[in-house]
C-alpha cells in the first residue's frame, strides 16, 4: 500500500486529475467489455472443471465460487485464500478437498506457464537485470509445479515419512494424490485460461487506447505478463504496490510519460480488480450464508 501511495504522489498525478477527462469512453467501455468477459471465462473454467472431476455444480454456484475467490485470493498472501473453492466444494457437492485443491492447481499452472511465456518473448527487446531474475525463477517454479504434478503423491508421502520419523508423531503420516485429468482435457482447461489472458492482455490495451496512446499489442502483453510476475512472487495481496509500479514503469519504457502511465494503471487496475474485489466481497456473504445453513443442516 505504501509502494502505491507513493507511485501515486510521486507521479503528480493528484495535482493533475483532469487527466481522466480526457478519456475516450468508446475504448473504456470497450476494456470494461473485456473485463467482464474474462471474469465469464474463468467461471466457465470452474465449471468445466467441476464436470472433469465428477461434480458437476450449477452456473450459479459456479459464478458464487468464482466472484468469492476475487475476494479471498486477493487479500491474502500467495493466494492463498483460493482454497475457499476447495472448501466450498467440499461442504456442499461431498468433493475431496484434495481434489478440490487439485482443480485450483490446474488453474494456477497454466495461468503462470502461458504468463511466463509471453514474459519471456521480452527477450528480443532490451532486458534488465531484475526481469531476468524474476523470469529466472519464474522458470523454476514452474518445472517445481510440473515435478509436483507427477510425481506428488511421492513427494508428500516421503515428506510426511521425514516428518513422522523426526517428531515421532502418527499424525504427520499424510497420504496425497494429486488427481490427473486426460492430455485432451488439460489442452482445453490451457486454452480457456489462454483466452482469459488474451481478454486481459486486450483490455489493457484498450485502456491505453482511451487515454491516447498506441502500443503493440505484443508489447502490452509482455509488459502485463511481466508485471503479474512480480505482483505474484512478492505475495503480497493484491500484488498492490508492487504490481502497479511495475506496470507503469514498463509502460514509461515504452514511451509513455509518467504522468499518463500511472493513471492508465490506476484505471486499468479500477475496472480489472479493485471493481471485482468489491463485487467479491458482496458475493461472499452470500457463499458464507450458504455454508453456513449447509452446517446447521448436516447431522
Amino acid at each position: 500500500m505504501v509502494i502505491l501511495f507513493y507511485l501515486i504522489i510521486s507521479s503528480g498525478i493528484i495535482n493533475n486529475l483532469k487527466i481522466f477527462f480526457i478519456l475516450n469512453l468508446g475504448y473504456f467501455f470497450l476494456a470494461i467489455t473485456f473485463s467482464i468477459t474474462n471474469i465469464a471465462i474463468k467461471i466457465y473454467r470452474w465449471h468445466y472443471l467441476s464436470l472433469l472431476f465428477q461434480k458437476p455444480i450449477s452456473w450459479q454456484d459456479a459464478s458464487i465460487i468464482t466472484l468469492s475467490s476475487f475476494f479471498y485470493a486477493n487479500i491474502t498472501p500467495g493466494k492463498i485464500g483460493d482454497l475457499f473453492k476447495a472448501y466450498y466444494m467440499m461442504a456442499k457437492y461431498g468433493l475431496n478437498l484434495l481434489n478440490g485443491i487439485s482443480m485450483i492447481f490446474f488453474e494456477r499452472l497454466f495461468e503462470i506457464v502461458i504468463l511466463f511465456f509471453c514474459a519471456l518473448l521480452i527477450v528480443s527487446r532490451k532486458i534488465d537485470d531484475s526481469t531476468l531474475i524474476i523470469l529466472q525463477f519464474t522458470a523454476i517454479l514452474i518445472i517445481m509445479l510440473i515435478v509436483f504434478y507427477y510425481k506428488s503423491e511421492w513427494i508428500v508421502n516421503f515428506l510426511s515419512k521425514v516428518l513422522v520419523k523426526i517428531t515421532d508423531n502418527d499424525r504427520f503420516s499424510i497420504s496425497f494424490s494429486l488427481q490427473k485429468i486426460s492430455p485432451g482435457h488439460v489442452l482445453i482447461v490451457f486454452f480457456i485460461t489462454l483466452l482469459s489472458l488474451i481478454c486481459e492482455f486486450v483490455r489493457l490495451w484498450f485502456v491505453v487506447a482511451a487515454f491516447g496512446f498506441i502500443v503493440n499489442p505484443l508489447d502490452i502483453a509482455i509488459i502485463f505478463s511481466i508485471s503479474i510476475i512480480f505482483g505474484l512472487i512478492s505475495q503480497i495481496p493484491l500484488g498492490i504496490g508492487v504490481m502497479e509500479g511495475s506496470l507503469s514503469i514498463l509502460l514509461e519504457r515504452s514511451g509513455i510519460p509518467i504522468q499518463y502511465s500511472v493513471p492508465i494503471v490506476l484505471t486499468d487496475r479500477m475496472i480489472s480488480m479493485y471493481l471485482v474485489l468489491v463485487v467479491g466481497f458482496i458475493v461472499s456473504h452470500v457463499s458464507w450464508n450458504e455454508l453456513r445453513k449447509l452446517t446447521r443442516e448436516s447431522p
